[in-house]
């Protein structure tokens, strides 16, 4: 935003220049800033617009097409410059240079067509010295005439392809490029935009006032100017422009705060009025270092052993120094204790009988925790770790979280005395907590895959799904592999007998303990914060999956967990083989499913598609949907219901669903079956799909697809002229739409013979 505003001041002044600029439209070349337009008139009125593109209103909703965020758009630029001769070495630039130190921009090497994939972040191509070379002579004073360098090189051994990947939370741009024998060098540019992750979308509430939503945030409400109502304001006596303008006891800006005592932290000390130079607990020798972090449990250890590195004690001083600007930087003006994760140590040639003990090798990274075990060890370069201790601090945090609760659960675990309630508690911390988080299902029905980004060429086309699973596994990689984490010798096995403990002492005394209903969900669909760190000795749990379940269905405290519970299941349930020996016991868990959720929409289109999967049309798939139509069509209206039914679905599970996605949906699930049952003549349902169809075409106004399943039906019955009317319609939608129609119009000229 405030590179904006700096464009807008800019502009201002280009306006009032000597230089009399053309009138018209001018576009922002600024990469981060595309999208801004400046518009210049003839009667000296300028207007700025930073977003542009088209919409489209589908009945009461509005969508709004960003064309800055268009999946079209490259995420980078790439240029080729090629030699007359081949070589076998090809120079890599990255502009801007910036982009070496982001974690979310990887570089993929494939050095042959079907060869393995191997991914690197950008910054692992490049040594520090020559980052440090390169801001030197960034900073150094510039010749008249030079241009300043922006871009960073690196040269490679000539692969087959590479792949640029930028890699957001949400989804990765992954695209892949064929190096022939003549290039020498490849140009990548970030081709990123500060509009790229906007996704607008709206409710026209009557023609002169719109609600928009811009990422799915609180809505902007807006009126149509020649609608507005104008409020009559005051208007002033007296206006006035001062500069430095003051009263008596007037204090200046800087002396507002200077009263305010710095806060002294052991850790953190003030370097200004109004921010705090953050300096991290730098330990004298390991004996002091082991007593101060069991005083401080909430903080970890941090030592770096390598007492033959010529750059040691260099390479720790900057890897400190790195890290204090950035816990500074994210403190901002106040000491954060939640920061404030490690004390950190380097090791001298004294402390190797602690490290010969341990069998740590030279050159190791290790992370100790208030008992002084070691729970994290690497050999990776110091700037790999530089950079999962700034830009991967949450992740790591995490994982030693996990890693303690893993050692915690085994010593709870061996412990006979422990009780059944405690043991409940600690096995709880190792599995994720579904009522909270976020549990995110694939709707394979209603959600498009993510496009993958990449030239196109007549070989190898299949690298594209390829390209987007090794990245996928990289960026995992990238995260989990910096760091090895401790390993506790109990078995999953011993694991799986104690949770089959807890579960007979609940279930037989009929209690419901949300913690193990919690530890079942975990168990059924593998979400298991931490089992990666115990021996794996034996996974083949969920003997007594059905009784779990059956356990799980009792839990009726809280009705979005219930439907979030469902969903769970659902989804588990749906991935069941058709062959499966309890595949009756599983259907008739379905049916539960779909009453315990309220008769939740998505939970009932999964037992449809398991049902159809057997037989199209099917007779369970058809009571299913006629249980969801009478949902909707009962003593009251049907809007009403479809509201409900909207509000129902728990945000922490459909996290992507608006008002017209739901409606959309409604009207596939109900067009699908009535479709089914037209296009295998099951005649006897004929009926029954009718009124399917006449509900979807009302749920959703002027879908082409819909309206020909019921013109075919109608025409089916002899309701000819009805028939003619709507398919008539679907003609005209499809090709106004420009989506394929010739099967709609085949249809309409056969009823009109």
């Amino acid at each position: 935003m405030k590179k904006i505003l700096f464009i807008i001041a800019c502009s201002l002044q280009f306006v009032n220049a000597q230089t009399k600029p053309s009138t018209g439209e001018y576009l922002s070349i600024d990469k981060t800033n595309q999208g801004i337009n400046l518009f210049l008139n003839d009667d000296k009125t300028f207007q700025m617009f930073v977003l542009n593109g088209t919409y489209e209103v589908i009945n009461d909703s509005i969508k709004f097409s960003n064309d800055l965020s268009n999946e079209l758009k490259n995420a980078f630029n790439v240029q080729f410059k090629k030699s007359k001769t081949a070589n076998k070495k090809v120079n890599i630039f990255i502009e801007p240079a910036y982009l070496y130190s982001r974690p979310s921009y990887f570089l993929g090497i494939q050095n042959k067509a079907d060869g393995e994939i191997t991914y690197k972040t950008f910054n692992e191509y490049f040594d520090r010295d020559e980052i440090e070379r390169f801001y030197e002579q960034s900073y150094s004073d510039k010749k008249e005439g030079e241009e300043e360098n922006t871009k960073m090189s690196f040269e490679l051994d000539k692969p087959y392809a590479i792949y640029v990947v930028r890699n957001l939370q949400s989804k990765a741009k992954i695209e892949k490029y064929i190096i022939s024998s003549d290039v020498s060098e490849v140009k990548i540019e970030s081709n990123t935009s500060i509009f790229d992750e906007f996704e607008m979308t709206g409710v026209v509430e009557n023609e002169d006032a719109l609600k928009v939503y811009v990422n799915k945030t609180s809505p902007l409400k807006f009126v149509n100017k020649k609608a507005k109502i104008e409020t009559k304001n005051e208007i002033p006596a007296t206006k006035t422009t001062e500069k430095n303008w003051t009263y008596p006891g007037k204090k200046d800006f800087n002396d507002i705060y200077a009263d305010s005592a710095a806060v002294v932290v052991d850790t953190a000390a003030a370097y200004s009025d109004t921010d705090y130079q953050f300096k991290a607990k730098v330990e004298k020798n390991l004996k002091e270092a082991l007593v101060n972090i069991k005083k401080d449990p909430a903080k970890y250890l941090f030592v770096y052993y390598n007492p033959k590195g010529k750059r040691t004690e260099k390479d720790f001083k900057n890897l400190i120094e790195e890290y204090n600007i950035n816990i500074s930087n994210t403190m901002y003006s106040e000491y954060d204790a939640a920061y404030d994760k490690f004390n950190f140590y380097l090791a001298t040639k004294s402390d190797e009988g602690f490290f010969k003990k341990n069998n740590v090798t030279d050159k190791s990274f290790l992370i100790l925790n208030k008992d002084g075990k070691i729970i994290a060890t690497s050999t990776k370069s110091i700037d790999q770790i530089s950079n999962t201790l700034n830009y991967d601090s949450a992740f790591l945090s995490n994982k030693l979280l996990e890693t303690e609760n893993a050692i915690t659960l085994s010593n709870t675990v061996t412990n006979k005395k422990t009780s059944i309630p405690d043991l409940t508690k600690t096995l709880n911390t190792n599995y994720k907590d579904l009522f909270t988080s976020k549990y995110y299902y694939n709707l394979t029905s209603y959600t498009e895959e993510e496009p993958i980004i990449e030239e196109k060429y007549d070989e190898n086309e299949d690298a594209t799904t390829e390209a987007a699973a090794v990245v996928e596994a990289a960026a995992d990689a990238y995260e989990n592999k910096n760091f090895t984490y401790y390993k506790s010798e109990v078995s999953e096995k011993i694991l799986t007998e104690k949770l089959n403990t807890i579960f007979e002492y609940y279930n037989s005394k009929n209690i419901v303990n949300s913690e193990l209903v919690n530890i079942l969900l975990g168990e059924i669909s593998g979400n298991h914060n931490s089992f990666d760190l115990f021996k794996n000795e034996n996974n083949t749990n969920n003997k007594q999956e059905i009784k779990f379940i059956n356990y799980i269905l009792k839990y009726n405290e809280d009705e979005k967990k219930k439907v979030k519970i469902a969903t769970i299941l659902s989804s588990i349930i749906s991935e069941k083989a058709a062959n499966n020996p309890d595949i009756q016991t599983y259907n008739d868990i379905a049916y539960k499913l779909i009453s315990y959720s309220g008769n939740n929409l998505g939970i009932i289109q999964n037992a449809i598609n398991n049902f159809n999967t057997k037989e199209k049309a099917s007779e369970e798939a058809n009571k299913l949907v006629d249980i969801y139509y009478n949902t909707l069509v009962n003593n009251k209206p049907v809007f009403e219901n479809i509201d409900t039914q909207f509000n129902n679905i728990s945000a922490d599970i459909d996290y992507e669903i608006d008002w017209t996605s739901f409606k959309n949906r409604i009207n596939t699930m109900l067009n699908a079956q009535a479709w089914d049952i037209f296009e295998t003549n099951k005649t006897k349902d004929f009926e029954r799909a009718i009124k399917w169809s006449e509900l979807s075409n009302l749920v959703e106004k002027d879908n082409p697809y819909s309206l020909d399943t019921l013109g075919q039906l109608y025409f089916a019955v002899g309701k000819k002229s009805e028939a003619i009317a709507i398919q008539t319609k679907a003609v005209a939608l499809a090709k106004t739409m420009k989506i394929s129609h010739e099967e709609f119009e085949n249809a309409l000229n056969n009823m009109k013979k």
